[in-house]
């Protein structure tokens, strides 16, 4: 009589993998939710500072979007490629197959 291949493993190796699936896809929850209240939290400051701005003379508001937009672009393709940090859990180390691992 032979039993059936999920019978041959142990009860706790199942846990452990069914635990680090867990653990797996909640912090890919926890990394989108901080990333969409990040965007929305950048996204009030532009707003806040053009309606602020909108009533002083001096200032050209196309200009001023055209300049914070290239900056907020630029500053999140070096974040990207050099910083390792997310909300969700701060002491996290840069991963396999990241662009700055790959480089070195």
């Amino acid at each position: 009589m032979s039993l059936h291949p999920i019978d041959r493993q142990p009860r706790q190796s199942i846990e452990a993998r069914a635990q680090a699936l867990f653990h797996r896809h909640q912090q890919e929850i926890y990394q989108r939710t901080d990333r969409m209240f990040v965007c929305l939290l950048g996204l009030q400051w532009i707003i806040g500072i053009v309606f602020a701005l909108e009533s002083v003379s001096f200032i050209d508001i196309p200009v001023l979007v055209l300049t914070i937009a290239v900056t907020h672009i630029a500053l999140l393709w070096w974040e990207t490629r050099y910083v390792s940090l997310t909300l969700a859990a701060p002491g996290l180390k840069p991963g396999v197959g990241n662009p700055t691992q790959d480089e070195e």
